[in-house]
C-alpha cells in the first residue's frame, strides 16, 4: 500500500486549515505553536508571509516547547525516539490512515486544485485550464498523479493581467 501513494500528490490544503485540523485532535500541537507565535511576537491573525529569519525562529522556539521535546517523556507511546538527537519527540507520522483520518476533509477539491501536465500538453491549454480553476494555487501533475509543480493562481491571474493591459496600451 505504500508504494501506491509514494510521489503521489494526495490534495493541497491551506495551511491555516491544516493547522485548525491538528490542532482539533492534538491540543498539545497548537498549545506550542500558540506559544511559540506569541514568544516570537508574530501577530496571530496576520495574512501576511512571514520573514525567512522569523519562520525559521518560530520553527526552532516550536521545536524546542516540552510539549513537542522532551529527553524522557512520561508517556513514550505517544512520542518517537530520535536517536540522532537523543530526544524524544511528540508527534505522529503522516501515514495515508493518518492523512485520512486528520486532513483529508480540508483538501480543496481534486477538479479544483489540480492540473495533468503531460509533455504534450499544449501552454495555451494548461494556462487556460490554470485560468478557469478556483483554487488559489494549482498543482501540475503527471499523467500518474505524481506532482511536478505549483502554480499560485493569483500571481498567475496578476501576470495575465499585465499582459493584456501591455497588448491594450500597444494596440
Amino acid at each position: 500500500m505504500k508504494d501506491e501513494y509514494s510521489r503521489r500528490l494526495l490534495g493541497l490544503a491551506s495551511s491555516d486549515r491544516v493547522r485548525v485540523a491538528l490542532a482539533k485532535k492534538y491540543l498539545w500541537f497548537e498549545q506550542a505553536l500558540t506559544k511559540a507565535w506569541l514568544d516570537e511576537a508574530i501577530p496571530l491573525f496576520s495574512t501576511i508571509s512571514l520573514p525567512q529569519d522569523k519562520a525559521v525562529a518560530l520553527v526552532e522556539r516550536f521545536r524546542q516547547d516540552g510539549r513537542i521535546r522532551q529527553p524522557d517523556p512520561q508517556n513514550p507511546e505517544e512520542w518517537e525516539y530520535l536517536a540522532n538527537q537523543n530526544t524524544w519527540e511528540h508527534t505522529k507520522w503522516f501515514d495515508i490512515q493518518r492523512v485520512n483520518e486528520d486532513i483529508r476533509d480540508v483538501f480543496y477539491d481534486r477538479d479544483a486544485s489540480q492540473f495533468v501536465d503531460t509533455p504534450g500538453t499544449p501552454a495555451h491549454t494548461r494556462n487556460k485550464s490554470v485560468l478557469c480553476r478556483q483554487a488559489p494555487f494549482v498543482a501540475l501533475v503527471n499523467d500518474k498523479g505524481e506532482f511536478k509543480g505549483l502554480v499560485d493562481r493569483q500571481d498567475f491571474l496578476d501576470q495575465v493581467a499585465k499582459h493584456l493591459a501591455e497588448q491594450d496600451r500597444d494596440s
